[in-house]
């Protein structure tokens, strides 16, 4: 299959916040003090989530803060001028980029599905929300 509109976008540049070339024809939307209100829940947990590529701990919360703000307008920038229907996340967001586009999408009513290994069920499994959980591994785990 060919998809020549196809925005490639490789995990550890998302993660460095490196926007891919293909993707330079998105309009950027700055972040008003309405999505920051907005997200301002997931603010603590998106910190956080720097951490586990600042093992040195050599990165500021200034920083942080300011790469925050970028994720958050790039992807922000990226679901508004795309409008997709559905996110495909291949496992619980664990990266910042991969919370920020599945708390967005929340955010924008856009469905989201993602992957989860298991021990039982035949290894995987598929949920809308880690929040909420699986509803197939709650039944079965009633079960045992």
């Amino acid at each position: 299959m060919d998809f020549p509109e196809t925005i490639f976008h490789h995990c550890n540049d998302a993660i460095k916040g490196t926007w891919p070339e293909r993707a330079k024809h998105i309009p950027i939307i700055s972040v008003d003090s309405s999505l920051l209100d907005q997200m301002s829940k997931y603010e603590s947990t998106s910190m956080a989530m720097f951490d586990r590529n600042d093992l040195l701990g050599v990165f500021k919360h200034s920083e942080r803060v300011s790469c925050y703000h970028d994720h958050l307008e790039y992807w922000n920038s990226v679901l508004e001028f795309l409008k997709p229907d559905l996110i495909l996340l291949e496992a619980i967001p664990h990266q910042l980029c991969d919370f920020l586009i599945y708390r967005l999408a929340k955010l924008k009513g856009i469905e989201t599905v993602m992957f989860n290994g298991t021990f039982f069920l035949d290894g995987i499994t598929t949920m809308e929300s880690y929040e909420t959980g699986q509803d197939e591994v709650i039944a079965e785990y009633k079960n045992l």
